[in-house]
């Protein structure tokens, strides 16, 4: 098949670009042809954004993001660049067999702003394709939109072939409010083995006595829980990904061997968990429930783990997860299966 893939913007995302690429991996091995739809939407800014944007650039603190785009250009074919909602309609040119919407939180209406019904297709209503949710995910296990829009999705979801939701909740939620029913799929960051991954940079099997840090949202409370950590498991702390002095992005290569190479993770991130489990590498997480603590609540419950740490706590080496690789390969396996057999 020739398949449209709609994913959130990547937008200096380490997660959301490999999930994306391993999705495109994945369908590619089934032997089929695979677009990426390249969007993103202009959001208006109030005033006092749009003068703190200013200033960042002028002192030279915007973030700069080249690397990813390079990640991006190398690895996707993708299609024109879709500038507005509107524009969605000029995909038709290229008579798509399929459109898959996935995975991340693509359903999460808290991001997607107005433009939600772009995820649930709205613009191909009139299509004559197939169309399918590939471990969407909600993000959260409420419902936050009115009547009105969720009778606009029922809708939409009925043109669905088949529905798959990342998180264990979302198969409720689609039940519940959207009168569909749904599978769980775990993130598509799994159906691609480590030996992949490792084969985009240079890999080495020493076994550095390195803490690797993955934070989104940086504080001096967790940054404090980073340097007494390092200090009692006596490991150099590493910062991966977004370089919190310069604001510069790691390549995407070096931000998975920076977990690959480490003895230990320290993350609030989800793709930190997860890329943390693919390279068998123990972690430490610190929850955040702003980004959405269900995706990890299922991600937890998949993989037996039960471990959070917060940084109030005292720390001891019982808040680090490790992998049970038996269970690990277990559940790939069958993921993997559960996966290609969505597909037909």
């Amino acid at each position: 098949m020739k398949i449209g893939l709609l994913t959130l913007p990547f937008n200096n995302n380490y997660g959301g670009l490999l999930q994306c690429y391993a999705l495109q991996t994945f369908l590619k091995e089934q032997g089929h042809e695979v677009y990426v739809i390249k969007h993103n939407f202009y959001i208006k800014k109030n005033l006092k954004t749009k003068i703190k944007n200013f200033l960042k650039i002028i002192l030279g603190k915007a973030s700069k993001n080249a690397s990813m785009e390079a990640f991006e250009k190398t690895f996707f074919q993708e299609t024109h660049f879709i500038k507005s909602p509107q524009e969605f309609c000029s995909l038709k040119k290229y008579n798509f067999d399929a459109l898959i919407v996935g995975s991340d939180q693509v359903w999460r209406f808290e991001y997607t702003k107005n433009n939600f019904a772009e995820y649930f297709l709205n613009f191909a209503k009139e299509w004559h394709i197939k169309r399918f949710a590939f471990a969407a995910s909600f993000g959260i296990d409420s419902w936050t939109i009115n009547c009105k829009e969720t009778q606009e999705l029922k809708h939409l979801i009925k043109l669905f072939n088949k529905v798959s939701v990342r998180e264990i909740s979302g198969i409720k939620l689609c039940k519940e409010y959207l009168n569909s029913e749904a599978i769980q799929l775990l993130d598509p960051t799994f159906l691609t083995l480590e030996e992949n991954y490792r084969s985009l940079y240079s890999h080495s099997n020493s076994n550095s006595k390195t803490l690797a840090i993955y934070l989104l949202d940086i504080s001096q409370e967790k940054l404090d829980a980073v340097n007494n950590i390092s200090h009692q498991m006596n490991l150099s702390p590493t910062f991966i990904g977004k370089n919190p002095n310069n604001g510069i992005y790691q390549k995407v290569e070096d931000w998975l061997k920076g977990i690959d190479t480490s003895s230990l993770v320290i993350t609030d991130s989800f793709h930190g968990v997860v890329f943390s489990i693919i390279f068998n590498k123990p972690f430490i997480l610190l929850i955040n429930e702003n980004r959405g603590a269900t995706r990890f609540s299922s991600l937890f419950q998949t993989f037996n783990f039960d471990k959070v740490y917060s940084c109030s706590m005292p720390f001891s080496t019982d808040y680090i997860n490790l992998i049970d690789r038996n269970l690990y390969k277990q559940v790939i396996e069958n993921n993997k299966k559960l996966s290609i057999d969505f597909l037909l």
